[in-house]
């Protein structure tokens, strides 16, 4: 079996004025381009990224593993097309060489200066390489999904925390998923919803409410026979594109019904709480005098919005 394991993470912020190039998906690992084969293998491949979890998995599987790029970019400005095009090209140019499975380590809140949608985009020319290849993303607990994310591969699976500690867990979820399908033979069904409603990054926390509740019982569905997957996203609202909302996804046999189920008692019951993922900030003076009467050391006071200015020039 080949198997095509890449990744292409960046979170856009659409207002910030500094745009994301090729060098910016290389220079945290001191390099001018993404690293491909052995040595993105050597720098990600036992990182706590979701790419070390698709590798492992597909490793497991015996696979005959190709790494066209691994890029990782900053949260920053939107992606120049000379960056997109190159490293979308390079994943393209793997699949069209021929491969049984493709693996990819996205984040879900990509935007490009040609396209809102990055990574719905990126699957799309997938697509039109190979039609029928079966596909694994995992993607970011901030991703804004889109239907061209979902209708061009076979299985989803989102981070589950915020901070996001179990991004290498959400890449072996992904691969296990895919390969269960494989073996079993199954034909799997992908069922999704989304909201209008965009949930504030210092409300939208699984680890406590109103998100907590809510990321359980998905998680909890996931984990029992019923479903194979089931991924809250609380999107990311730093950018000024159509499709920012909160949305839930489940993947199932697809004779199964309790995808649909799930995501609707999920949205119902977060419509109804959307009051609480609103965030109403304090004076920044209150803050500050808190900050002064606290007893243990360090600590900080951060912008919420910090990824607003970051990235290469």
């Amino acid at each position: 079996m080949k198997c095509v394991v890449a990744m292409m993470q960046h979170e856009t912020n659409t207002f910030s004025p500094l745009a994301t190039n090729l060098t910016s998906f290389a220079s945290g690992v001191g390099l001018k381009e993404p690293p491909v084969g052995r040595q993105a293998i050597e720098i990600y491949g036992a990182a706590d990224f979701a790419f070390a979890g698709l590798l492992e998995v597909a490793r497991q599987q015996g696979a005959e593993i190709h790494v066209p790029v691994a890029a990782y970019a900053e949260p920053s400005g939107k992606v120049d097309d000379r960056a997109f095009d190159m490293i979308t090209n390079r994943i393209c140019q793997s699949v069209e060489a021929g491969c049984d499975t493709v693996l990819l380590d996205l984040h879900g809140a990509m935007v490009t200066m040609s396209y809102d949608d990055g990574e719905g985009e990126l699957l799309r020319r997938i697509r039109m390489v190979d039609p029928s290849v079966p596909i694994a993303v995992a993607l970011d607990f901030h991703t804004n999904l889109t239907a061209m994310m979902v209708d061009n591969c076979t299985v989803i699976d989102g981070y589950r925390t915020y901070p996001h500690i179990d991004m290498r867990d959400t890449g072996k979820r992904a691969a296990s998923s895919l390969f269960e399908i494989l073996r079993t033979g199954i034909k799997s069904r992908m069922t999704w919803r989304s909201l209008p409603m965009m949930t504030h990054m210092l409300q939208q926390t699984p680890s406590r409410q109103p998100m907590k509740a809510l990321m359980d019982d998905a998680i909890g569905a996931a984990d029992s026979d019923q479903l194979l997957n089931a991924s809250i996203f609380g999107g990311f609202p730093l950018a000024d594109i159509p499709y920012v909302s909160f949305s839930v996804l489940t993947v199932e046999n697809a004779e199964g019904r309790c995808g649909e189920s799930l995501i609707n008692d999920i949205c119902n019951r977060a419509w109804e709480k959307r009051s609480e993922f609103i965030f109403d900030a304090e004076e920044l003076s209150l803050s500050i005098q808190k900050a002064k009467e606290y007893q243990d050391y360090p600590v900080v006071v951060a912008d919420h919005g910090d990824n607003s200015g970051a990235g290469g020039s």
